[in-house]
């Protein structure tokens, strides 16, 4: 095939309704609209295709692209691909199966920020159709506060993760705390427990799988 015929195949190739998307700035904007049928199809169709073990794990993940669009981000902490479109996935531990993933494109359409953060909307979002399954949550300090921590529980999830010792709702008692080297402390409230270790800036947050 030449190349002017793959460009002009290409062009006509459409996986949605160019004509059905709101202009950027409506409330119902979706940079993403070109793509969002197949992304909708594979959401549901995972579930239907597999049966999660307990251990689940909700990460980020990168799809290099360097575009002009809304759902561009720069992240220069990652090493394959800095520039591209930021997906978070929920996945089986044991297997690494995606189980249901979602584009983060920023704040679109003049959304209200969440009271609790976009870690803690993603994480309930992603695991609303697992939750009161038992399942084990394990999340990264992007993710993991007081408030998932609670929340999953109340849920019937229980959820291990490292916090940052000033993230929202943290006590006091722990972002004042000072620890030598190889010295930890253990804190709980009812069903969470706080591990902390010494020289460190993060805490591992759980809740009691008992």
């Amino acid at each position: 095939m030449t190349r002017d015929r793959f460009q002009i195949l290409s062009k006509f190739l459409h996986c949605n309704n160019n004509l059905t998307q709101m202009p950027r700035g409506d409330e119902n904007y979706d940079p993403s609209h070109k793509f969002r049928p197949i992304l909708d199809l594979l959401n549901d169709t995972f579930p239907k295709a597999y049966d999660l073990a307990r251990d689940l794990t909700i990460d980020e993940s990168m799809v290099g692209f360097k575009g002009r669009n809304d759902i561009v981000q720069y992240v220069p902490a990652k090493k394959s691909h800095q520039w591209g479109a930021k997906l978070f996935v929920l996945a089986e531990s044991d297997t690494g199966f995606n189980a249901a993933m979602q584009l983060y494109a920023g704040r679109q359409g003049g959304a209200a920020r969440s009271v609790h953060g976009v870690g803690y909307e993603v994480v309930m979002q992603l695991m609303e159709p697992y939750l009161y399954r038992y399942h084990h949550l394990v999340c990264d300090n992007y993710f993991t506060s007081p408030a998932l921590c609670s929340s999953l529980f109340d849920k019937d999830t229980y959820m291990t993760g490292t916090v940052r010792v000033y993230r929202k709702g943290m006590p006091k008692s722990l972002k004042n705390l000072k620890l030598q080297r190889g010295e930890s402390l253990v804190k709980q409230s009812g069903p969470i427990m706080a591990l902390c270790y010494g020289d460190r800036k993060t805490v591992t947050f759980m809740s009691t799988l008992s």
